[in-house]
Parts: C-alpha cells; sequence; structure tokens
C-alpha cells in the first residue's frame, strides 16, 4: 500500500466514524421538558404580563442630523482627545513623607473653600 492509499483510508475511516456519531446523536430521544411547570420558573411565567403592541413603541426621531454633521462632531471629539496629555513619571522619585505632604495640603486647601459654605 502506498502512503496516498493510506491517506484516502484515514480519509474515508474518518468519515465513516463522523457519520455514524451523528447519526447516533439523531437517534437518542430526549426528555420533553417543560420548564414552565417548575416551581423556580412557575411565578415568573405567571407574571409576565402582556407583551407591549407595536403601535405604543415610540416613533423614530425625525430630526438626527445628517451623517456629515456626525462626522465632524467626530472629528472635533477625536481632536479633543489628541490634545490630552497623560501625566508622565516625576524626574525623582516621591516619598511617601512628600504625598502625605501633599495630600494634607490639599485637604487644607479644601477645608478652606469649605469655610464660606453655609451650614448643613
Amino acid at each position: 500500500m502506498t502512503r496516498k492509499h493510506v491517506i484516502n483510508l484515514l480519509k474515508f475511516g474518518g468519515g465513516v466514524v463522523v457519520l455514524l456519531s451523528i447519526n447516533a446523536c439523531a437517534s437518542i430521544k430526549l426528555p420533553s421538558l417543560d420548564l414552565i411547570k417548575l416551581p423556580e420558573f412557575r411565578q415568573d411565567a405567571e407574571n409576565l404580563g402582556d407583551y407591549p403592541n407595536v403601535e405604543e413603541a415610540p416613533a423614530l426621531p425625525k430630526e438626527v442630523g445628517s451623517d456629515s454633521l456626525w462626522d465632524s462632531r467626530a472629528d472635533k471629539i477625536i481632536k479633543t482627545r489628541d490634545l490630552f496629555n497623560a501625566p508622565t513619571e516625576p524626574d525623582r522619585p516621591v516619598t511617601d513623607d512628600q504625598i502625605n505632604q501633599e495630600i494634607d495640603r490639599l485637604t487644607a486647601s479644601v477645608n478652606e473653600y469649605r469655610k464660606d459654605d453655609p451650614p448643613q
């Protein structure tokens, strides 16, 4: 037997196995499950209510703008996004004491700003 014959025989055998597997799956009788009769689903099924009517659906908006208007607005948003500069890492490492001092300074600034707020 040549290599070509062996390959063809393996392809044929594989096809037969696949067909037999499909036939076996199709011949299995599955039970008929009525999930609505199960107590877990009964209450939800009974309280479904009515389906909405198509006539009650809201009308589509008529003035949504042209394609070019949407494009220009999208371009504006993209340009604004591209102008954003994320903060970079500091040149020197920041110590925990420096972070705590900055938190204290910002907290004092907020408290100073709140002094003129009406009492709650």
